[in-house]
């Protein structure tokens, strides 16, 4: 007797340096927890990815043939308060459960698989951290005889936003500007207006100390580790950050710097 893996199911996230996505427990739904005692079959998770290990003979035929159209559900239990803040997503409304399938309309038994938005399954419980139903349909080849190990992949797609600095200072007599030294985004220093809700917060905690905008040029996507190299400069040429930090992904790409 010995172990083979049917498959391999990993998350991934472009948002993270090492692209491995921590964010979820994966989860058999009852009948797929049947479906593997039954079978004999083993469940290795690994909390970015998980593995079902089938018994074999030694001709690797399966200690147990898998009946015709075997599909195994999972659900994905979202443990990250921080996920839905950098990930780009089709839909993120509470009621609605995002569904990952290996069998598409346009591709069948893909390595990647395609995502569809639908509304929530009575039988799971009704709060958000049970975030998706996976369903992974077994190749028939698979039912009888193991002869490779298929892989699946769930791939999380970082999202973007404007980045926008908010400069306090008590000098109104000199012009500051943000400097970007690797790369082609520029940030414009813009009016602040009456009606914007940070300047109002501003305001608020600082009274009427000058407030400067610096929104960037474009859309920066989210990254675990940014590559940027921001400064912060006088008119005059003086450096007063030469390291300014990126705004925190539950600031919704806002910064504030005060010189106070």
């Amino acid at each position: 007797m010995k172990y083979n893996p049917l498959f391999n199911l990993k998350l991934r996230h472009s948002y993270y340096t090492n692209k491995k996505c921590l964010d979820f427990v994966i989860k058999p739904l009852p009948e797929t927890e049947t479906l593997l005692k039954n079978n004999r079959l083993l469940l290795h998770n690994n909390r970015d990815e998980i593995s079902i290990i089938a018994p074999c003979l030694a001709d690797d035929t399966l200690w147990i043939h898998l009946p015709n159209h075997t599909v195994f559900y999972f659900y994905l239990q979202l443990e990250s308060e921080t996920f839905l803040n950098f990930t780009e997503l089709i839909d993120n409304d509470s009621s609605k459960i995002y569904h990952f399938s290996n069998v598409s309309d346009r591709e069948i038994f893909s390595q990647e698989l395609s995502s569809t938005v639908e509304e929530r399954p009575q039988y799971l419980p009704k709060n958000f951290s049970n975030f998706a139903i996976v369903s992974l349909h077994l190749p028939t080849s698979f039912h009888q005889k193991w002869n490779q190990t298929a892989e699946y992949t769930i791939q999380f797609q970082a999202s973007s936003t404007l980045w926008k600095y908010y400069l306090v200072s008590s000098d109104n007599e000199t012009t500051y500007s943000i400097e970007n030294t690797n790369s082609d985004i520029t940030f414009n220093s813009t009016d602040v207006t009456d009606d914007d809700p940070i300047s109002q917060q501003l305001t608020k905690h600082y009274g009427n100390a000058n407030q400067h905008l610096f929104t960037s040029s474009q859309a920066i996507i989210h990254q675990e580790k940014s590559n940027f190299d921001l400064r912060l400069k006088k008119s005059s040429g003086e450096i007063i950050f030469s390291n300014l930090p990126s705004p925190s992904i539950t600031k919704n790409g806002v910064h504030i710097i005060s010189l106070l």
